[in-house]
């Protein structure tokens, strides 16, 4: 079976660490990135399959990031969001400008696992 690679953009190394190891099994590659700019960056060098965003700050702050991490290809990388509980009306807001998947803290390793696993058996296919 196909394994994914993952981007996790977040400010805190901490949060970086946690979730990398966690998924490290259920992945091919894992790459660290603490600025939006590595992000992007990033996205376009390797194309991966799931860029997990840690905090809405960056996503808020530009909205055309969204954009931007899709990229003018063909190969569109799922975003997750993992943050604290929002509003409504912020969810809504996130989901209109481009993110598959909202998750709050405190986040269930197991289902963000089972998560990457449906990407792997998709890749698959």
């Amino acid at each position: 079976m196909k394994k994914c690679t993952i981007i996790i953009h977040s400010s805190c190394k901490l949060l970086l660490t946690y979730l990398g190891q966690s998924l490290l099994p259920c992945c091919s590659a894992i790459y660290h990135t603490q600025t939006t700019h590595e992000t992007l960056s990033l996205n376009e060098s390797i194309h991966p399959d799931l860029i997990i965003v840690i905090s809405t700050s960056p996503l808020l702050k530009s909205p055309q990031l969204i954009q931007g991490l899709r990229g003018k290809s063909t190969h569109r990388p799922l975003i997750f969001v993992i943050t604290w509980q929002l509003s409504e009306q912020v969810v809504i807001g996130l989901l209109e400008m481009g993110i598959d998947q909202y998750m709050t803290f405190p986040i269930s390793v197991e289902r963000l696992r089972s998560k990457v696993t449906a990407i792997n058996y998709m890749l698959s296919v």
